[in-house]
């Protein structure tokens, strides 16, 4: 049976580490990232401006000795500070503990997923996915 959009956010959610793809000064940049999810949204942090609003990140899945992937693209959101819920933070270390640290200026990213592309490690079919906020399982 094919992959569905459910056992894709299962993976996310479970998930951790992407690799994400921004713009930085005119220039690519593919940085290792933790994926945050709580409820519906995504979340990374992170301390570097974005030229744009686009991101695409690649996570690798495996079932058994069968790889796959993860390619999620869409909008990059900064969440301004008196936006971000507490229980959030709370679930962040780094980002709470950033107040220790005069030098980095951490911020909350949004990651709103459009579109998501995924080998199947099982049939090694590609299925692409595309993504309404309103349609995103729930990572409760």
């Amino acid at each position: 049976m094919p992959i569905d959009l459910q056992q894709v956010y299962d993976y996310l959610v479970n998930g951790g580490l992407i690799s994400l793809a921004t713009c930085e000064d005119g220039q690519p940049r593919v940085r290792p990232v933790s994926l945050i999810a709580d409820g519906r949204e995504f979340y990374i942090i992170s301390f570097s401006d974005r030229d744009n609003d686009r991101f695409e990140f690649f996570f690798g899945i495996k079932v058994g000795e069968s790889w796959g992937s993860i390619r999620a693209s869409g909008n990059a959101v900064k969440i301004e500070e008196e936006e971000i819920d507490q229980e959030l933070v709370d679930m962040i270390p780094l980002f709470n503990d950033r107040a220790d640290s005069e030098e980095v200026e951490y911020t909350l990213i949004r990651l709103d997923i459009e579109e998501l592309k995924v080998q199947d490690p099982e049939d090694r079919k590609v299925h692409r996915f595309v993504v309404r906020r309103e349609s995103v399982p729930s990572a409760d």
